[in-house]
C-alpha cells in the first residue's frame, strides 16, 4: 500500500513592533530612492508647518501673559476720577503775619535788633506756672542777631574769642552778650575781667561762682534774695560738663518763697565742646526748668546776680 505523505505548511511567526518598524523603514527607503524630488519637497513642507506651529504657540503665550499683567496693574491702581483741587489765590492783604521771636531784656521786656526795650507783652501761661513745660526751640532770629553782633578778635590771645574775651559760640559768650544787651544806661559792659581783682578772670563757666564771690556778689535763691529775670544760672564742673555751664534766666515762677520753675536760654548745651565755626553754633530758647526736670544738666548749682553789678558798677 502506497501511502502518500502530506507535509503541513509552515506557520509564520507573529510580527513584532520592532520588525514592523524595520519593514516600514525599508519601504520608506526604497520609496525615497525611487522619488528623490518628491522627498525633498515633502521635507520642506513638513519643516515649514512645524516652524509655523512653533511661532503661533509662542505668540499665543506672549499675548496671554501681557493681558494678565495689564489686568493686574489696572486693578491695583484704578484711575482717579477726582479732579485736582485748585489752589485759591491769596492776596497780599490776606497773608497771615509771621511770628517773630525777639530776645528778652533782663527786665522781661522784648528787645528789637538794636537792643532797645519794647513795651512789655501780656503775661502768658508759662509765667503763671500752671501750664505744661513747652519743648525748647532752637532760635533762628536771636542766633542770627548774636552772629551779627559778636566779633572774633582773639582777645587775651585766645583764638576764636569774642570782644568780651570769651570763646565765641560758647555759653559764656552768649550770656555775656545777653548781659550787655541791656546795661541799664550805665555804659558798662560785662567782660572776662569785669569787677575782679587784678590777675583774675571769670574764666570757664565752672569758675563763675568763685569769680562772683571775688566780685562781691551774693548768690540768689536765698532768703530775701529771689531769682529775677536777667540773672545767670550756673552749673559747676562734673564728668558730664568738665567746664561747667551758664545760661541766661528769661523768666521765673515763685510759689511764696519757693522757686517753682524758671525759663532760660543758652548756647552750646547740645553741641560738642569745641565748635568755633559760626555754622555750628546752637542756641536754645524757651527752656523751662523745674527741680525734677531741667535739661540737659539738671537744676543749677547757683544763680548769680551779675546784672546788679552792671546796674550799679563799682566806683
Amino acid at each position: 500500500m502506497n501511502e502518500q505523505e502530506q507535509e503541513a505548511p509552515e506557520q509564520e511567526a507573529p510580527e513584532t513592533v520592532v520588525s514592523r518598524f524595520l519593514r516600514w523603514m525599508k519601504e520608506w527607503g526604497r520609496w525615497v530612492l525611487a522619488h528623490p524630488v518628491k522627498t525633498v519637497l515633502l521635507s520642506l513642507a513638513i519643516g515649514g508647518v512645524t516652524v509655523a506651529l512653533v511661532n503661533i504657540g509662542t505668540l499665543t503665550v506672549i499675548v496671554g501673559c501681557s493681558q494678565t499683567i495689564n489686568q493686574g496693574s489696572s486693578s491695583e491702581n484704578p484711575p482717579s476720577e477726582t479732579p485736582a483741587a485748585s489752589t485759591p489765590e491769596v492776596s497780599e492783604a490776606e497773608e497771615p503775619e509771621s511770628e517773630v521771636l525777639s530776645p528778652t531784656s533782663p527786665s522781661g521786656s522784648s528787645l528789637d535788633p538794636s537792643g532797645t526795650a519794647l513795651p512789655e507783652a501780656e503775661p502768658t501761661e508759662a509765667n503763671s506756672g500752671t501750664s505744661e513745660n513747652p519743648e525748647p526751640s532752637e532760635s533762628s532770629d536771636l542766633l542770627e542777631q548774636y552772629r551779627r553782633e559778636v566779633k572774633m578778635d582773639d582777645c587775651l590771645g585766645a583764638r576764636g574769642s569774642d570782644q568780651w574775651c570769651f570763646l565765641a559760640g560758647f555759653a559764656t559768650s552768649y550770656v555775656a552778650w545777653r548781659l550787655n544787651s541791656d546795661d541799664a544806661g550805665t555804659g558798662v559792659e560785662f567782660h572776662n575781667r569785669f569787677s575782679l581783682p587784678s590777675g583774675r578772670i571769670w574764666g570757664n563757666a565752672a569758675d563763675w561762682d568763685d569769680a562772683a564771690i571775688d566780685a562781691g556778689l551774693e548768690f540768689l535763691d536765698e532768703p530775701g534774695r529771689p531769682v529775677v529775670p536777667g540773672s545767670v544760672a550756673q552749673w559747676n564742673a562734673d564728668d558730664v560738663r568738665p567746664y561747667g555751664f551758664v545760661a541766661f534766666v528769661e523768666d521765673v515762677t515763685y510759689d511764696g518763697d519757693d522757686l517753682q520753675s524758671f525759663v532760660m536760654s543758652d548756647m552750646n548745651s547740645v553741641g560738642e565742646i569745641m565748635q568755633q565755626e559760626p555754622s555750628e553754633w546752637v542756641l536754645r530758647e524757651h527752656v523751662v526748668c523745674i527741680p525734677e526736670d531741667c535739661q540737659p544738666y539738671g537744676w543749677p548749682d547757683n544763680f548769680l546776680p551779675i546784672q546788679e553789678l552792671l546796674a550799679n558798677p563799682p566806683s
